[in-house]
């Protein structure tokens, strides 16, 4: 399941800071320490937040029903305007326009009790507007995911984009390396290896690559095999 791990690390993490809130009270700290203890501890009670980049057509849709689990596109949640959308959870689904280009979705899954997921219009299309949004979810973002196409990773507008996250933003990123069902396994390594080759020389490190089919995934997720 995912955030297995990091529910586990939050839970560990969570106890030793009410452990330390504790201590600074039994001692007899000074407020701000003892205020400073218990932010970090509401901070922890704070979704994670994935912001979801790429291309037009590279697939994002597709990886989001996979990591939901149901098929926002064929009912109808995920309008097909250019519109920076914010899924979160809610008891019922539904829409809810925040401004002209921004959507908060409401999803009754319990995955998002603890993940909030931000969609984002392709980067080859982003305008003015969205990328004003878009700037202001990417630095509060605990993961970006960048989600490139197997049949050409290689757009322009989304490695500049990342251009703009590692310059001025330095935010844990992943790519996904989407639709590899269209490609021979060898194809997907030559591939994956010239990105993180061409990673290491451009920002200095490497980020972490998964080459996945999300069709097939959500097939397998739905069928609950």
């Amino acid at each position: 399941m995912i955030g297995d791990e990091y529910f586990q690390l939050r839970t560990r993490l969570s106890a030793e800071l009410q452990r330390l809130a504790g201590l600074i009270r039994d001692l007899g700290g000074d407020a701000e320490s003892a205020a400073i203890a218990e932010n970090l501890i509401a901070s922890l009670r704070d979704p994670f937040v994935f912001v979801v980049v790429g291309e037009v057509n590279v697939g994002k849709s597709t990886f989001l029903n996979a990591l939901f689990g149901q098929d926002f596109s064929r009912t109808g949640v995920v309008p097909t305007t250019d519109k920076i959308l914010f899924f979160k959870h809610g008891d019922r689904q539904q829409i809810v326009p925040v401004t002209p280009t921004l959507d908060e979705v409401h999803v009754p899954s319990d995955f998002l009790r603890d993940f909030h997921i931000v969609d984002t219009p392709g980067t080859n299309s982003i305008e003015n507007e969205h990328q004003e949004i878009t700037e202001r979810f990417v630095p509060v973002a605990d993961l970006v995911i960048f989600v490139f196409s197997a049949m050409n990773p290689w757009g322009a507008s989304a490695w500049q984009f990342l251009d703009k996250v590692h310059k001025h933003w330095m935010r844990h990123v992943i790519f996904i390396l989407q639709q590899c069902d269209l490609r021979s396994h060898e194809e997907i390594q030559v591939i994956t290896d010239y990105m993180a080759q061409l990673t290491s020389l451009r920002y200095g490190q490497h980020f972490p690559i998964f080459a996945v089919s999300a069709k097939k995934a959500y097939l397998a997720r739905s069928s609950g095999l």
